[in-house]
């Protein structure tokens, strides 16, 4: 079964934002489509919904899938080299809105390991995802330690 999601609601963005935690993006696969007023990446996702925590000898999948964003009007990123022969560690994504000088300002921000981010101020959401090829083994499970 291959994943596809539409975010239209916050409580959207926070089902996709674990699914795809962990995902790996490459810098090259960071495209601005400015005319079109889209933003899209393909991310190299964990498939968290097929793992087991009680199977120790479950194999770790990952599985290419793209994601498009419509209605950007700006995009803002803090320390990505984008176009370098770089990968990226998404860890979450997050929509807020926000006033400011009595406009409601929507704002999508991909957070990424190292302190890295992409900002998106959108006109409205409208987030899709959806896989583009079959998962394959991944290396490892992704760790992440206890607070």
């Amino acid at each position: 079964n291959r994943l596809k999601l539409r975010a239209a609601a916050a409580e959207d963005v926070k089902i996709m934002s674990a699914l795809l935690q962990d995902g790996l993006v490459a810098a090259s696969d960071l495209h601005y489509q400015k005319d079109a007023a889209n933003f899209v990446m393909v991310i190299n996702r964990f498939c968290w919904e097929q793992t087991d925590d009680t199977d120790s000898e479950t194999r770790h999948n990952r599985c290419l899938c793209g994601l498009k964003v419509a209605h950007v009007k700006q995009v803002s990123q803090r320390g990505l080299s984008v176009g370098a022969n770089q990968f990226y560690n998404l860890l979450s994504i997050t929509y807020e809105e926000t006033k400011e000088n009595e406009k409601v300002v929507n704002r999508l921000t991909f957070t990424f390991s190292d302190g890295y981010d992409i900002r998106l101020t959108v006109d409205e959401l409208a987030l899709i995802v959806q896989d583009i090829a079959a998962p394959h083994p991944g290396l490892a499970r992704p760790q992440h330690s206890k607070r």
